[in-house]
């Protein structure tokens, strides 16, 4: 069976993500074939919206397959790993740019990629059940797929702590939030893809299953208070002198690599006032660098290899990290 299946019918074209052994982590070949598919509906008169589901119970996309970047990286194929990136980054932006509605349904986790796959589209329906995350700080690199443009456009610092410390934001916060586009029950979800890929109005549709947009959950004073910081080593000192929210918040931002911590302050920071295209060069220029650095293979060794998650950051500390060996890829 295919990892991404394919259909046209009633004017709607469908992508059902199906690779149920990674929870839908996007390779070459998944990247491919969303690429090719989009790319032949794009002016296709007879594909009027473009739908993506998942067919794998408890995922829509655990983001890119970073084992793969991995591989490629320990067996010295470095250009390999860059290839994948750029395939994936050309991906997100054609997502974003797409001329036609892009109807994303996700009931479960997106994480990192699969964000880039459903929140830069024009419509990002989400259940209860859903998860948003960008984990890469937990792994020695930077939030990609045009992360840096939607994240510095959430309400006050909610952006930054999202990126930073990969927290999970559940769907109703991400609807309350602006990272998702509509809110549904889930057991609505599978009622709402069918009636969409009858070819029932997407209008219609929505009017009929969105929920009210709810209030957040999330602790805003708090994250406003110390995320707000011109620095990580601000935030980080704004956090150990707040509640013991913000302790807890410190101690795990204090387990990330320095590095990409850094790193990603600096994208977020510059995306407030950059376009999507800027942010997408941006991401991937750093993305790229990053890889060749040691704390991409440690984390990714920690994380997802050993899982021992006691990963040894090079630079050690925040107060190590010397932001102008990658100033020059901003």
């Amino acid at each position: 069976m295919g990892v991404v299946k394919s259909s046209v019918a009633a004017g709607v074209g469908h992508l059902v993500l199906d690779r149920p052994e990674t929870l839908n982590s996007l390779n070459g070949e998944m990247i491919r074939l969303m690429a090719d598919a989009l790319e032949s509906w794009r002016d296709d008169d007879e594909v009027q919206l473009v739908l993506v589901t998942s067919a794998v119970n408890g995922a829509f996309c655990a983001g890119a397959d970073v084992r793969v970047v991995y591989e490629f990286v320990q067996q010295g194929d470095t250009d390999a790993g860059l290839r994948f990136f750029a395939e994936e980054h050309a991906l997100n932006k054609l997502v974003a740019e797409y001329p036609k509605p892009y109807v994303s349904v996700l009931d479960a986790a997106a994480l990192g990629g699969g964000l880039g796959i459903s929140v830069n589209g024009s419509v990002c329906i989400v259940t209860e059940n859903a998860v948003l995350s960008v984990p890469e700080t937990a792994i020695g690199v930077v939030p990609g797929v045009g992360s840096s443009y939607f994240l510095s456009r959430l309400p006050g610092s909610i952006g930054k702590f999202i990126g930073l410390t990969g927290a999970r934001v559940s769907g109703p916060d991400a609807v309350s939030l602006g990272l998702a586009t509509h809110g549904i029950e889930a057991s609505d979800a599978q009622a709402l893809v069918d009636a969409i890929t009858r070819g029932e109005s997407l209008e219609a549709v929505l009017d009929k299953y969105t929920q009210p947009v709810p209030e957040s959950t999330l602790n805003t004073t708090d994250i406003d208070a110390a995320f707000s910081a011109p620095s990580v080593i601000e935030i980080v000192d704004r956090l150990d002198r707040g509640s013991p929210w913000s302790r807890l918040a410190m101690s795990q931002l204090l387990t990330l690599s320095p590095m990409s911590l850094v790193a990603t302050d600096a994208l977020i920071e510059l995306g407030s006032d950059s376009t999507l295209d800027e942010c997408f060069s941006r991401e991937l220029r750093l993305c790229e660098w990053m890889i060749g650095q040691p704390d991409f293979a440690e984390g990714v060794r920690a994380l997802l290899i050993d899982k021992d998650r006691t990963p040894q950051w090079n630079p050690l500390v925040l107060e190590m990290v010397q932001p102008e060996v990658f100033q020059h890829l901003l």
